[in-house]
Formats: C-alpha cells, structure tokens, sequence
C-alpha cells in the first residue's frame, strides 16, 4: 500500500497528499471506494504519527478521520457508523464482522 508512504512525504501539505493518495490510486484501481480507502489509511497514517509514546490518538479521533474520508459514500458512512457502534459496545473482531454480515 502506497497511502501511508504518500502521507509520510507530503505531510505538511494535506492537499497535495490527497491528490497524490488519488493519482496513486488510480494507477491500479478505477473503483472510488479504492480512493477512499487509501486516504483514509493515509489520514490514519498522519493520526498514528502524531501520537506519542506517552499518548495514543483517541478512537473517536480515528472514527471521525474515517468518516471524513468517505463522507460523500452512504455505504462507507453506514460501515463507519457500525464500526462505531461495536467499538462503544467493545465488540470482538467476530462480532463486528457479524455486524457487517461478514459471518
């Protein structure tokens, strides 16, 4: 995956990082939801980087640098929204992928 090398290169510009994230994308997938998936791994790569030893970044960080990366996809806000949903509830692997309808 290419995303997180990408956000580590153009950290200081969040722009030019989402146009490279889809550039790169593009190279290999035509589907949007492949964009949206590697900048939203790019995002959580640039979250992750800003924690500390000391301080992990807070989940419902992560959930919201998710939910920004798709906002314009009902499916992958649904997705989120369950992801969400099993982490307040602090569900198993399994359980979320049951959520999913992934059994």
């Amino acid at each position: 995956m290419r995303a997180p090398l990408i956000w580590f290169l153009l950290r200081d510009n969040p722009s030019q990082m989402e146009a490279f994230v889809q550039a790169s994308t593009l190279i290999t997938h035509t589907d949007p939801k492949a964009h949206t998936g590697a900048l939203a791994i790019a995002r959580l790569a640039a979250l992750a980087a800003s924690a500390t030893s000391e301080r992990t970044a807070p989940a419902s960080a992560a959930i919201e640098t998710l939910r920004a990366s798709g906002f314009d996809d009902e499916e992958w806000i649904k997705i989120v929204k369950i992801l969400e949903t099993a982490h307040a509830g602090s569900s198993s692997v399994e359980a979320f992928a049951d959520m999913l309808g992934l059994q």
